[in-house]
């Protein structure tokens, strides 16, 4: 995984710990602002490689928003992260 990929796992990592209660992080915030350039097929190796604590949640790991972004959901001990990510835009 790359250093970027081992970065977004850190920050779902630390939001997790940071949330106290049990309520779906995913429900409370739409996204995370994430770092540009990251494309669809780097989001789906980064949910792929995730710690075997971290998997996936809800049956579409990556959505499309109308905004044009993926969001990635990573579900980490019964907690929902939801992340941001900027689509690639094929030239």
């Amino acid at each position: 995984m790359t250093y970027w990929g081992w970065l977004l796992v850190g920050i779902a990592l630390l939001l997790t710990a940071l949330s106290g209660t049990q309520t779906s992080l995913c429900q409370r915030m739409r996204s995370i602002p994430v770092y540009r350039g990251l494309t669809y097929w780097e989001v789906q190796q980064i949910a792929k490689a995730a710690p075997t604590s971290i998997t996936p949640c809800g049956e579409d790991t990556i959505r499309r928003w109308v905004s044009g972004r993926y969001q990635i959901a990573l579900r980490f001990n019964r907690y929902d992260v939801c992340l941001g990510v900027e689509e690639e835009i094929d030239g």
